[in-house]
Formats: C-alpha cells, sequence, structure tokens
C-alpha cells in the first residue's frame, strides 16, 4: 500500500488545541521556572526526561499526545511543515508533513518508543534531523 496523504479534520483541530493546553500545563509541572511561550524541542527534551524519573504525575498517554502535539506545532511553526493524516500499511496516524523536500515526522509513534526505551533526548534529534533535511534542500 502507498502512503495516502490527507488534510487533518476539524477534529483534528481541536485535538491539536487542547493538546496544547494540556501540553502547557505539563511543561510548568516539570520546569517551574519556564515563563511561558513557545514550547522548543530543547524544553521538550528536559520535560520528558523529567517526566521518565518519576512517571506518576501524568499517564504515558496523556504525555504522548500533549509532548507529539506540542512538537508538532513547534516544527509546524519553524519549519513549515503541516499537520495531515497519513494512511499506509501500518495503519493511519497524525503526523506532520514539509512537502518539499518531502519529510514526515510521525511526533506520537516517536514518544511512545521512547517511553519504551527510555531514550533521553531525543526531540532535539527529531527537530534537528528534519532542519537538516528541509534546509538543505531548499
Amino acid at each position: 500500500m502507498n502512503m495516502q496523504v490527507s488534510p487533518i479534520t476539524q477534529e483534528d483541530k481541536n485535538f491539536i488545541e487542547v493538546g496544547m493546553e494540556m501540553a502547557n500545563e505539563i511543561v510548568y509541572h516539570y520546569i517551574p521556572s519556564w515563563s511561558g511561550g513557545e514550547i522548543t524541542h530543547l524544553l521538550l527534551d528536559q520535560v520528558f526526561a523529567a517526566w521518565l524519573k518519576e512517571q506518576t504525575a501524568y499517564e504515558p498517554n496523556m504525555i504522548v499526545n500533549s509532548l507529539g502535539i506540542a512538537l508538532g506545532e513547534y516544527m509546524v511553526a519553524q519549519l513549515g511543515m503541516n499537520w495531515v493524516i497519513v494512511n499506509d500499511q501500518y495503519g493511519t496516524a497524525m503526523a506532520v508533513r514539509h512537502e518539499n523536500p518531502e519529510w514526515t515526522t510521525f511526533p506520537f509513534d516517536a514518544i511512545q518508543k521512547r517511553i519504551q526505551s527510555k531514550e533521553v533526548p531525543f526531540f532535539a534529534f527529531l527537530f534537528g534531523d528534519a532542519e537538516k533535511c528541509i534546509h538543505n534542500n531548499n
């Protein structure tokens, strides 16, 4: 099956909005000195590392969704990517995608894998790989 890409729905947009509100709460919880503003890839690495140490204040699914949305929104803002729905041989998932050059990142899947492996840091690497590909080919 080839990868099929479609735009997100209004329901997906609402999910992103709620997820960003939750991401702000989670960042404040783990980084009380945060003054608000943009949630960067570097900040997400700090928050995720802090959560991995205790894993009690927020359920894993909340971390996957909220931090995944925050990463996706940061990539949209910084790299000109767009939220999309991808349907392929592995299933259907939300992703952020850049068209030219083509680059797709699956933030939720990436975080889920790192919860299992306890790998940190990784947000900066995900962002850096996308940034390198997009900027080197434009």
